[in-house]
């Protein structure tokens, strides 16, 4: 590869995924392990050798972005993190919450933002962690399953869990057509006329 940038990334994965174990417990340490797992493969076969073109993105990042923290307020003043620790047996403490989601999640949103337009590798892979965890298909598919294993009708973070979900998936089709045709423009060799001058 011609960065160190998957080795430093999968180094954080692994240290990540290790601090959730041991401080938060394994259910949650499974949905956002997982999540950056899985960003992590798709980020090698899209956005790392190609990033996007952050200039184009970004407004629709910002939004979706936005859209997370409505849904993690939601979450918050409804007790996810209580509600959550209950169901699976996790130790997610509100405190616990805020500083992993709300505090390190914006942080690291803010500054992919800012990576992102100066095309950064690293910037790109927290873009797919963002719209395959927080804004994506698991963020979606763990709040619908929370009622139906609780037997109630809601779970906190129902309400508002499409609205990350609606503007990532959105994000997540443009950054994959964008990334195609960058692919296709790199893989097409110049037919640009030789300006060289035979001796």
């Amino acid at each position: 590869m011609k960065h160190p940038y998957p080795v430093a990334v999968a180094s954080v994965i692994a240290l990540a995924v290790t601090l959730l174990v041991t401080q938060v417990g394994f259910p949650f340490a499974l949905i956002v392990g997982g999540s950056a797992i899985v960003a992590f493969f798709v980020w090698l076969l899209t956005t790392y050798r190609h990033p996007v073109d952050g200039r184009r993105i970004l407004p629709l990042f910002v939004l979706a972005v936005g859209m997370q923290f409505v849904h993690m307020t939601e979450e918050f003043v409804a007790g996810f993190p209580e509600h959550f620790s209950a169901l699976t047996g996790a130790s997610l403490t509100p405190d616990k919450f805020v500083l992993v989601a709300l505090l390190g999640g914006g942080m690291a949103y803010a500054f992919a933002g800012f990576g992102i337009v100066h095309r950064h590798p690293v910037a790109n892979y927290v873009l797919w962690f963002f719209l395959i965890g927080p804004a994506g298909l698991v963020n979606s598919i763990a709040h619908v399953s929370f009622p139906f294993m609780t037997g109630t009708p809601y779970f906190p973070g129902l309400i508002t869990v499409a609205l990350p979900t609606v503007f990532g998936t959105a994000l997540a089709v443009r950054i994959l057509a964008d990334a195609r045709q960058e692919s296709q423009r790199s893989a097409t060799p110049s037919t640009a006329p030789s300006t060289a001058v035979g001796i």
